[in-house]
């Protein structure tokens, strides 16, 4: 009996995209991007608007600080996080208009026969496909 696959969230996809950039690039990689989205909003906004975001999110919160700092944010939590903002952003036909730019992309790439391969896969894993090939070939 076949299994129905859920469609992917916008948390699934931006979890997968997160931990896909920490492999590529590892975790100095997110830190990185902040330290550069900081520099565009200082040079863009100046340095008061750090204080002003500051002064606006302390507002009604307790001054104190915690003991020691939380946990830094995961590779997952980040791509939930940006998937989650881009949803919110964008709507959910983003990500359908995304994926079929990929797709139109891929077919152009590797022709209309690429689907049809992938698809006689049936889902198989690389190693159930490598484990198949071997036996194959031992015949």
């Amino acid at each position: 009996m076949e299994e129905k696959k859920e469609p992917l969230t916008a948390r699934d996809i931006g979890r997968m995209g997160g931990n896909r950039t920490k492999e590529l690039h590892g975790q100095e990689h997110f830190r990185e991007m902040g330290r550069k989205a900081a520099q565009v909003l200082k040079e863009k906004y100046g340095s008061e608007h750090y204080s002003k975001m500051a002064q606006s999110r302390g507002a009604g919160k307790k001054q104190e600080e915690p003991a020691e700092p939380g946990p830094s944010v995961t590779a997952a939590e980040a791509g939930r996080r940006g998937g989650t903002v881009v949803k919110e952003k964008y709507g959910p036909e983003h990500f359908k208009k995304a994926g079929q730019m990929g797709g139109s992309t891929t077919k152009k790439k590797y022709g209309s026969d690429h689907y049809a391969r992938i698809g006689r896969l049936g889902g198989q894993t690389k190693a159930k496909n490598r484990a198949e090939k071997v036996e194959g070939d031992s015949s």
